[in-house]
């Protein structure tokens, strides 16, 4: 499904074409004088292909061929040679006599006057041509050459070689193309004068030696009628070139391009094929979205870049409620329901009316597009499309049935991402973005009715690689509003209109935005156009961390810690850029701020408590210094009170204390004193500080038979709440409890330090997690800073350090993330966490 139709974008294979030029070609023996020919038949020859590639002799083609001497004859395919790979050659007129001798025979196809062929078969006067005429499943009138060389001066037998390439282009549609052009980005020669180096049996090598950078296809003044169901396909001879930057193909100077980034390779006697596409007048189109936030996020700054894209006239549309899914929509689309916000832009502005009914909004345009998509929370559970989808599609088709219909594949959440929906991936990014991949591969490819995707999604996370990294959400999953969503508008206009992100120029004008920051933009979708559902890296990569200073691991042992017992944290880091916690959760840096500080800054990226988890060791260099912003929660900013202070301590343990009530913490480095640096001193702070993990110990590693398991009393739908002022007492029904999250836990009995002591390991499964509620006294609550977090370490080995300053603790289970659970799922909690105590 996505080769043949899904993605519309290029898609390049070069397979060889079958050239089997006039093998064994008999040449008659030198002619009387009176055998003459016309010349204007010189600018009529060609050649055609059959279906197979195969190269064929067409009725009036002429070849410049030297018989053995240095001055050519013009000779023609006989009748007999028409409409077949090999045949006898007639002279058509003769070359001016002289010239030294040649060891061999040789021809040129197609003819042409004052070509001169060298003793070592070096044939110049070439002209490779800037316009090819078009024909029907060929290459254009005497565009594509070939070369010959006999074995001797006695051998007639002429096999001839291919010298160029063939570009193969598939294109359907309703317009009629009267012109293509190719020309490469980084300004390859394609046309113009040429040498050819031959001989017997050997690959002929062209020199270019004019200056032609663009080859154009000309279909004649009626042009070429495409048509809507069946690929029409077009032949460009491009001489041997590799696209170092790729190329651009142009439909009748811009009604459509076809651009590929990435280098690509014209061979000798091969084809390269770009994949089905459509053509389509860029005098007007109209988009409407039938989504929620995420789509209000990806169209927001889609209208210029359309103008970008050549279209004169831009509608676009957009029902919008907030947190839609794919049953709201079908429910609301089934009854007529009058309750979206109708977004609409067709100069520039947008504008919004209330209280709309979505079937209203289909039949207000002619839309050329639709696009469709599934709420954030459930796009990568597959199974939550269906039967939803189906209706949708059932009822945009049957009444908007020319619209082509795309699916927005929308993005994973930020990895520190607060969402409720988030633990329905572990709270897991990549857990996340897999199973959108997967969803849309299995619920979307597989359906006709849908033309292509947008991956949104694969656009965002190819981005996240970059030196931006994951700081582009507003609040942990709506994209933020200059660099998420001018990112996902890009990717909207490459996917739809096929227009290169070179073309693309129209920013947001209350944003700054850098040089780099606009190319690692570009290189995301451009990568995400390619290859939409897997991510590829950035070339736009940020520094590198600390990871492995030998200054740093110095430090460190010298303070008594072994390094085999720890790993050592690697990310990349943003220079030039900080946070601010007393402002909100978005990283200011020169893409989005001119803020004068920000040359004394570098920053990395946000973490969580399972980034940094306790037992974390962060170690700094002397004279350097870093402020460990922190956040309750992404949407909430702290108060100038509450914002952390800069840190010179040399090595700092992390601890529940150290968390505090902070759920993210992010680092801003800096020289001691904040003075303002150099790109050289900028260089070196990711350099100066560096986090030791503790390695995450894992049950196999341990003779459970030197261990006795803990019967654990399993108390469901229950939990310990240490803050509170009756801290030992179960928060359940029995107890008088209605708390609606009581479905989420389950909990153990009280342990005093006794009954857990040293050695003792605490187990739990993947995707699960508990939160060991720990006491000074029974009778005492805890403040709010001192209650344990939640844990989802596989195995935990408990020592002095676990228990602190805690005399009791008790355990309380749960799916990773907190959902509710089922009365099922409850009975299984139990069976997912355990306790081994060492055996006396």
């Amino acid at each position: 499904m996505v080769g043949g139709r899904a993605m519309k974008r290029i898609l390049i294979a070069v397979a060889a074409i079958a050239v089997a030029a006039c093998q064994k070609e008999l040449v008659t023996p030198a002619p009387v004088a009176s055998y003459t020919a016309a010349i204007e038949i010189c600018s009529d020859t060609r050649t055609f292909t059959d279906a197979s590639l195969q190269v064929k002799w067409s009725e009036g083609d002429c070849v410049s061929l030297w018989d053995h001497r240095q001055n050519a004859d013009r000779y023609k395919i006989s009748d007999a040679a028409v409409g077949n790979d090999c045949g006898p050659l007639e002279l058509a007129s003769a070359g001016t006599a002289g010239g030294s001798e040649l060891a061999a025979n040789a021809a040129y196809y197609p003819y042409a006057e004052g070509l001169t062929c060298s003793s070592d078969f070096v044939i110049e006067g070439i002209t490779l041509p800037a316009v090819q005429e078009y024909a029907a499943g060929s290459f254009g009138t005497g565009a594509f050459p070939m070369v010959a060389v006999s074995k001797s001066a006695d051998d007639h037998d002429l096999n001839f070689r291919n010298v160029c390439g063939v570009l193969r282009l598939a294109l359907k549609g309703t317009e009629t193309v009267h012109t293509i052009a190719v020309s490469g980005h980084a300004g390859e020669v394609l046309c113009g004068g040429a040498m050819v180096k031959a001989g017997f049996a050997e690959d002929p090598v062209i020199t270019m030696t004019g200056d032609g950078r663009t080859v154009t296809l000309d279909c004649g003044a009626e042009g070429v009628c495409l048509k809507a169901d069946e690929a029409t396909t077009f032949d460009i001879v491009l001489p041997p070139v590799t696209f170092a930057q790729g190329f651009t193909v142009s439909v009748d100077g811009g009604k459509m391009e076809l651009s590929t980034a990435n280098p690509q390779t014209i061979s000798r006697s091969g084809i390269l094929r770009m994949g089905e596409r459509e053509v389509v007048n860029r005098e007007s189109i109209k988009i409407l979205a039938i989504g929620n936030s995420f789509s209000v996020d990806a169209m927001e700054y889609l209208w210029p870049l359309l103008k970008d894209a050549g279209y004169k006239n831009v509608t676009l549309g957009d029902l919008y409620i907030g947190g839609c899914s794919l049953q709201t929509h079908a429910s609301h689309l089934t009854s007529g329901a009058a309750a979206y916000t109708y977004y609409t832009n067709t100069s520039g502005q947008w504008s919004n009316v209330s209280g709309y009914n979505a079937l209203d909004a289909l039949a207000s345009q002619e839309w050329d597009y639709i696009s469709v998509q599934q709420v954030s929370g459930y796009s990568g559970i597959a199974d939550s499309y269906e039967p939803y989808l189906s209706t949708v599609l059932d009822i945009v088709k049957a009444r908007c049935p020319n619209a082509k219909i795309m699916w927005h594949m929308t993005w994973a959440y930020q990895g520190t991402s607060s969402h409720a929906d988030f633990a329905k991936y572990g709270n897991d990014q990549m857990t996340m973005y897999k199973g959108i991949v997967d969803a849309v591969k299995t619920k979307v490819l597989t359906r006709d009715d849908i033309s292509f995707v947008i991956p949104s999604g694969t656009a965002v996370q190819n981005l996240r690689t970059s030196v931006i990294g994951d700081t582009f959400t507003r609040d942990g999953y709506h994209m933020s509003y200059e660099i998420g969503r001018l990112l996902t508008a890009m990717m909207w206009a490459r996917q739809i209109s096929g227009v290169e992100t070179s073309k693309m120029t129209s920013y947001p004008s209350q944003y700054k935005y850098s040089a780099e920051t606009i190319a690692a933009l570009k290189d995301a979708v451009e990568k995400a156009y390619q290859n939409p559902f897997e991510v590829t890296k950035s070339n736009y990569t940020p520094p590198t961390a600390g990871v492995g200073n030998e200054e740093l691991r110095r430090i460190f042992t010298d303070a008594g810690y072994k390094l085999e017992d720890y790993k050592e944290l690697e990310f990349a880091y943003t220079p030039y850029a900080f946070w601010n916690s007393t402002v909100g959760s978005v990283m200011t840096t020169r893409s989005n701020s001119t803020a004068s500080n920000l040359n004394q800054f570098t920053a990395t990226p946000m973490m969580t408590r399972a980034d940094l988890p306790n037992g974390t060791v962060i170690v700094l260099k002397t004279g350097y210094q870093y402020r460990p912003e922190g956040w309750v929660s992404l949407s909430q900013k702290n108060s100038s009170a509450t914002r952390p202070g800069n840190v010179t301590t040399q090595i700092v343990t992390v601890n529940d204390a150290w968390w505090g009530s902070f759920t993210v913490r992010a680092f801003n480095l800096a020289f001691k004193g904040n003075p303002g640096l150099s790109e050289a001193q900028m260089a070196t702070l990711p350099q100066c500080i560096a986090f030791f993990v503790p390695k995450q110990h894992t049950v196999d590693e341990y003779d459970l038979t030197k261990y006795d398991k803990v019967e654990l009393s399993i108390t469901n739908n229950a939990y310990y709440q240490s803050t509170t002022g009756t801290p030992s007492m179960l928060v359940c029904a029995a107890n008088g409890s209605t708390a609606k999250n009581l479905v989420q836990f389950a909990a153990t009995q009280i342990f005093s330090r006794s009954e857990l002591p040293d050695g003792t390991l605490i187990v739990v499964n993947p995707g699960y997690q508990y939160r060991p509620e720990g006491w000074v006294s029974l009778s005492t609550a805890n403040a709010v800073a001192d209650r344990p977090a939640n844990v989802t370490t596989p195995c935990v080995v408990v020592d002095a350090a676990w228990w602190g300053k805690f005399n009791y603790r008790a355990f309380n289970i749960a799916k990773a993330g907190n959902p509710d659970l089922s009365a099922a799922e409850q009975a299984k909690l139990g069976d997912n966490f355990a306790i081994y105590i060492p055996k006396q």
